[in-house]
């Protein structure tokens, strides 16, 4: 529980020489992208059997079946941020752990609950680490952050992170403000060029999302962009990407491009490298003229596609993404902003170099939406009213540097005297 719990988990899966089958229960899309992007490089394979948890379904216990998680003590059981749950599918899984390990993810801060209410059995002192100390924000920021917390919930540790960062509180009038101090921090680069942009208002994120994408930016809604990240749907996307990288799309036979970052080896388990390498490198098709529908009947006669397709949630998000994309060639998909935001999303998860030239993006939510995944970058449209958990959802998925852009008080004057 607690700061870079996440991360812990990852790296105790990491040193772990058990050989666990794992299964990830998530409450919603947003807490498991942001598992997965705390596996990074190190642990993005672990997590293939990602689950999500939809309100008032219970998902579907573990099966058996040869690659798949069995039911025995070497298997484990994680569910990502227990708060977040509803109270029966939390305990209607956790019943579901009994006889394997049982690992639960906790934000205190974030938590309203009792204790007791979280847990089908009460953990014992020695059950439970605590990690108090910040990873991801940058000092200031997380100073800042950390004066929204009531004090008998607040952190006294500083974050681990030696960059100064900022967070600024500024007023403004309209929409129309906010857009022009958006473009202005941006291109000044007061605020990194990938950013979450955090309203009130649906139809004020439309607006502002229109506005953004005449400018050539990439601005994309991140319930969108989010289900793209989790298992299933980014191995079929990264293993065109990196088909792409070949000049494939033209049906030519290139080799490789040197400078080419490809994705695929950090998402496969070490054994199903090496055959999805020989299967790369003699690939010849033609994608400009390959229906995604077709490719991904070609990705399912691989063996080393079972390393995530045997998982029956990874393989249902496939199929929900081919829904509206069946028809479309590879090629084309691969040139919309949606698919160029996911490239670029998955670069920066799986620490893989950003192009230097890129264009921006803006990833737009709800701020009544779950805490999604963490950005450099962040901007916030407020009253400046809201609770201090709302406050604290938004501006904690921040890493670096944050503009929040208030109609009434700033949120970082706990005092709370209105504009003049």
């Amino acid at each position: 529980m607690g700061c870079g719990r996440h991360e812990a988990v990852i790296r105790a899966l990491a040193a772990s020489e058990a050989g666990l089958e794992v299964t990830v229960y998530c409450p919603d899309t947003e807490a498991a992208a942001v598992m997965l992007e705390a596996a990074g490089p190190l642990g993005a394979h672990f997590l293939g059997d990602v689950r999500i948890a939809e309100k008032g379904i219970t998902p579907a216990a573990p099966r058996h079946f040869e690659g798949y998680l069995a039911d025995t003590p070497d298997s484990l059981v994680i569910m990502c941020e227990v708060q977040r749950f509803e109270k029966e599918t939390r305990y209607r899984i956790a019943q579901m752990g009994r006889g394997r390990k049982l690992l639960m993810t906790i934000d205190p801060v974030a938590n309203f609950e009792p204790w007791e209410n979280l847990f089908l059995t009460i953990p014992r002192a020695q059950q439970i680490i605590e990690l108090s100390q910040p990873r991801r924000a940058a000092r200031k920021l997380w100073d800042q952050i950390n004066t929204l917390i009531p004090e008998s919930i607040r952190s006294t540790t500083q974050t681990l992170r030696p960059e100064k960062g900022s967070i600024v509180a500024d007023y403004a009038v309209n929409l129309d403000q906010c857009l022009a101090r958006l473009v202005l921090d941006v291109e000044s680069r007061e605020i990194p060029d990938r950013l979450r942009l955090i309203g009130p208002l649906l139809s004020d994120l439309d607006f502002l999302a229109d506005s953004i994408r005449e400018r050539g930016w990439l601005a994309i809604p991140e319930n969108i962009l989010t289900p793209l990240l989790l298992p299933g749907t980014r191995e079929v996307l990264a293993v065109a990407t990196d088909l792409l990288a070949r000049g494939i799309a033209d049906g030519q036979e290139d080799d490789l491009n040197p400078e080419a970052v490809l994705l695929t080896p950090h998402l496969l388990p070490a054994d199903s490298v090496n055959k999805w390498r020989r299967w790369h490198q003699s690939c010849d098709l033609d994608l400009a003229n390959l229906s995604l529908a077709d490719f991904f009947s070609l990705l399912e006669t691989e063996e080393w596609a079972r390393s995530f397709l045997a998982y029956p949630a990874a393989l249902e998000r496939v199929l929900k993404l081919l829904e509206n994309w069946a028809d479309e060639s590879v090629t084309v998909l691969a040139g919309t902003a949606l698919w160029e935001a996911w490239w670029l999303t998955t670069l920066a998860h799986l620490k893989l170099p950003l192009p230097d030239e890129r264009r921006p993006l803006v990833t737009l939510a709800a701020s009544s939406n779950p805490a999604g995944v963490f950005a450099p970058g962040g901007l916030y449209l407020c009253m400046g009213t809201e609770n201090w958990r709302q406050h604290y959802n938004v501006l904690a998925r921040t890493t670096d540097q944050s503009l929040i852009l208030f109609k009434e008080r700033s949120p970082l004057d706990v005092e709370g005297t209105a504009p003049g």
